[in-house]
């Protein structure tokens, strides 16, 4: 809707004060509550706020989306959905179709199911690199990581996947210093038990300061990857090592 060029805003909103019985006009946009088009046309309009799912929600939308579909899906294969595909329902949607299509036998989807029939992969994923970090399993780590260079992912996208997952965890461990219980923090941070648990794996490993050296250490990997010529797998396999280390 705001990319829409309009030159003559009242004719505008006098049509949709009087649109033809015929039509059905959808339009999206972003609320903007100083844009008087905008708020002309709400008022002769039935509005519909899309707000997008939060992470702690996805596990259960994809459950509730597999028994419309008459299928019942365990929770490794829900998690390891949501762990790839994140709050992208059209995403989700696509792959489970994948899967409906595939899974002519019985009406159960396995991990293995969701491995085979859309590529995902439970050992060699920026998921599996974050586990194996968070454990500080350096063996495990570098083998992940050239794995998923040779394999094409970007560095740029693995590094910001890493990121987003050490925020949450310096998030996790301020909250924990405040006091707050587990149900507390997992509300504040609206963030499922399966990811919670996750989190707490990584807390036991590292503290505070250090949570707050590897995120240094990732905008300076990130820095690296945007502006020199050393390899992917070099910087990669090094920011690795400097977490095990700590």
């Amino acid at each position: 809707f705001q990319s829409m060029p309009v030159l003559d805003e009242e004719g505008f909103l006098k049509y949709f004060k009087n649109p033809p019985s015929t039509t059905c006009l959808v339009l999206s946009a972003s609320e903007d509550k100083k844009n008087k088009l905008f708020q002309g046309i709400r008022k002769s309009a039935v509005t519909v706020e899309c707000k997008p799912i939060y992470e702690d929600k996805v596990g259960g939308w994809i459950k509730n989306f597999c028994k419309e579909s008459g299928y019942s899906i365990d929770d490794v294969s829900v998690q390891l959905l949501a762990d790839h595909l994140g709050a992208n329902l059209l995403s989700i949607e696509q792959e489970l179709g994948k899967i409906f299509t595939y899974k002519t036998d019985n009406r159960t989807i396995y991990a293995d199911d969701v491995e085979q029939i859309t590529g995902i992969s439970r050992q060699f994923n920026v998921f599996a690199l974050q586990d194996a970090l968070s454990q500080k399993d350096l063996k495990r780590s570098l083998l992940i990581s050239r794995h998923l260079i040779q394999s094409g992912e970007s560095i740029v996208m693995l590094i910001a996947v890493l990121f987003a997952y050490y925020r949450k965890l310096l998030l996790a461990a301020f909250l924990r210093k405040k006091g707050l219980t587990p149900a507390q923090i997992r509300e504040q941070m609206r963030i499922s038990d399966f990811q919670y648990r996750g989190i707490t794996a990584g807390l036991n490993k590292t503290d505070f300061e250090q949570i707050k050296r590897v995120i240094h250490l990732l905008k300076k990997a990130d820095i690296q990857a945007k502006s020199s010529n050393i390899s992917e797998l070099s910087i990669l396999q090094m920011l690795c090592y400097k977490i095990c280390r700590l």
